[in-house]
């Protein structure tokens, strides 16, 4: 009986292992990876592993020659993964890495370039748009989750779909007729994250992809210079509760905290991007925004809303082209 009930406990486990389980899979020339989730491939690559420098893209499988594999483990971090050696027609190195997590819910792809590259800004060499990236890794020409969303811009505003560019931020994806809302969410690791860009929203080879990197209009990168991006599975429902795994696991990998932000805590009135009494002009003694907004706190301690916090942004950026192009 204890023998029968211990084959049950086993079947259990792996049945919930196979479930959760979230795997990298290379072809057999590692030219091609997807990613698995439940078993079923949420994303594939299909175009290679491609990188710009010299002047030219240097594509697995093409003229990016594999010279050395190995497969890595860490029980300290709890992973498995890979690191694959190339090298260019030119003799530069060029390795990448990904990690698997034993938590089931991430996966790290990042890149590295020991000796540092030249000639590496797609922008110049080839006259294309800014927004282009000199990296395909990671690069999703297959996306199985229909729907998308991201932040881009100043603001950081909402974009239906995939953010472009420089501007571009994190992107998850979802199934809006999911009842769990099972959500990915992958973004830069935070390394070089100034230098990173979400892309034209194609591949190397102009195939349309989610398929970010670094800015095409870097010229150089310097000795051991490395990227990373980071997916990660919402292990609880839905988008929100994801974005806050993902950036908790930001914090811990960076060793940083949250830092209490009043804005986020208490209202506050904006007088940036537009709103009211964003331009001097515009407030009741023209000239002296001051005391309009004064009294705008005035009229609002009288109704019973409490404010914490007044947005000057506007008015400063104003009053600073205005005297910009009255002496130029």
């Amino acid at each position: 009986m204890l023998n029968f009930f211990l084959l049950q406990i086993l079947l259990l486990f792996i049945r919930t292992r196979h479930v959760y389980a979230l795997d990298l899979i290379y072809s057999d020339n590692y030219t091609q990876y997807s990613i698995v989730h439940q078993n079923q491939t949420l994303f594939a690559s299909t175009q290679g592993i491609a990188i710009y420098l010299d002047g030219a893209w240097h594509v697995s499988g093409v003229n990016l020659s594999l010279v050395n594999e190995k497969v890595i483990k860490s029980l300290e971090e709890a992973y498995t993964g890979n690191e694959l050696h190339w090298q260019t027609n030119n003799n530069v190195s060029f390795i990448t890495t990904t990690r698997v997590y034993n938590n089931n819910l991430g996966i790290s792809f990042a890149w590295a370039l020991p000796d540092g590259a030249i000639m590496t800004s797609i922008v110049e060499h080839e006259n294309i748009t800014h927004e282009a990236v000199m990296s395909n890794f990671p690069a999703f020409d297959i996306v199985n989750l229909p729907n998308s969303i991201s932040w881009s811009g100043t603001f950081l505003q909402p974009t239906w779909g995939y953010s472009t560019g420089p501007v571009g931020g994190p992107t998850v994806f979802f199934n809006s007729s999911d009842s769990m809302l099972n959500t990915v969410i992958i973004a830069s690791a935070n390394n070089h994250f100034k230098a990173s860009s979400s892309g034209t929203g194609f591949t190397w080879n102009n195939i349309p992809a989610w398929a970010p990197g670094i800015s095409g209009r870097i010229t150089s990168l310097p000795t051991a210079f490395t990227h990373e991006w980071v997916l990660h599975v919402g292990a609880t429902r839905g988008i929100t509760a994801a974005m806050a795994e993902w950036g908790l696991h930001m914090q811990t990998s960076h060793h940083s905290h949250k830092v209490p932000d009043l804005t986020l805590t208490h209202i506050g009135y904006q007088t940036d991007n537009g709103a009211a009494y964003v331009f001097p002009n515009a407030c009741d003694d023209p000239g002296n925004c001051s005391k309009t907004l004064l009294d705008v706190v005035e009229s609002l301690e009288e109704v019973k809303v409490p404010i914490a916090y007044l947005s000057f942004q506007g008015i400063t950026l104003f009053l600073f082209f205005k005297c910009y192009y009255t002496y130029i």
